[in-house]
C-alpha cells in the first residue's frame, strides 16, 4: 500500500511540473506571437517588450477559493505533513485574503496581492491564466516556514497556472515552497 501511495504522489508531482512548464511556455509563446503580428522588424519587437510591465502584470479576475491540496518536496515529510489544507479564500480587485490549515496542521491566515502575467482563451469553453502572488501569512510556528523563527508573520511568494472552464469554474496549480492544487469559482 505504501508503494502505491508513493507512486500516486510522484505522478501528481510530475503532472504538476509538466503543467507549469507548458504554462510558462504558453506565456513566452503568447508574448512572442502577440509582438510578431504585423510587419514589425526584429528591432521593433525588442523595443515593445517591457520587462517592468511584464512583472507588473495584468489585473486578475475576482475568485472564491474552496479547497487546496499540497505536495511537499521534502521526502522526509511525505507521511507527516498535512496534504489537505481546507482553504477558504477570496481574491477581489487583485487582493487576496484566505485561511487554511497549513502543512503543520496550524490555522493560517494569509493576505496579499495577485497579478496575472498572461491570460488566454483556449476555446469557447476553456481559458488559461498564469501569474504570481505576493503577500504575508500568519500562523506558522517557530521554524515551520522560512523566516518563522524571526517573526510570526512570514512573507509568501508563489507562481500559479489556472485552467478555467466556462469563465467560472477553475483549477489552479501554485508553486511556493510546495506544490499546491486548488479549486475556485470566478465571478
Amino acid at each position: 500500500m505504501r508503494r502505491v501511495d508513493y507512486l500516486s504522489k510522484w505522478l501528481c508531482c510530475v503532472f504538476s511540473f509538466i503543467w507549469m512548464f507548458f504554462s510558462l511556455f504558453s506565456v513566452v509563446w503568447g508574448i512572442a506571437s502577440d509582438e510578431m503580428k504585423g510587419d514589425e522588424t526584429e528591432v521593433d519587437i525588442e523595443e515593445k517588450f517591457d520587462f517592468t510591465n511584464f512583472i507588473k502584470g495584468k489585473s486578475t479576475e475576482n475568485q472564491f477559493y474552496l479547497g487546496m491540496f499540497s505536495y511537499h518536496f521534502d521526502r522526509k515529510s511525505l507521511n507527516t505533513r498535512n496534504w489537505k489544507q481546507n482553504l477558504i479564500g477570496i481574491q477581489y480587485n487583485d487582493f487576496f485574503l484566505g485561511t487554511f490549515e497549513n502543512s503543520f496542521y496550524n490555522r493560517t491566515w494569509t493576505a496579499g496581492l495577485a497579478r496575472n502575467f498572461y491570460t488566454s482563451r483556449l476555446s469557447n469553453h476553456w481559458g488559461f491564466a498564469t501569474g504570481y502572488r505576493l503577500g504575508l501569512a500568519y500562523g506558522y510556528e517557530e521554524g515551520e516556514a522560512p523566516f518563522s523563527d524571526v517573526s510570526p508573520i512570514v512573507p509568501i511568494a508563489g507562481l500559479y497556472a489556472q485552467c478555467i472552464y466556462r469563465e467560472h469554474f477553475g483549477v489552479e496549480i501554485m508553486l511556493t515552497s510546495s506544490l499546491s492544487l486548488g479549486f475556485f469559482y470566478q465571478f
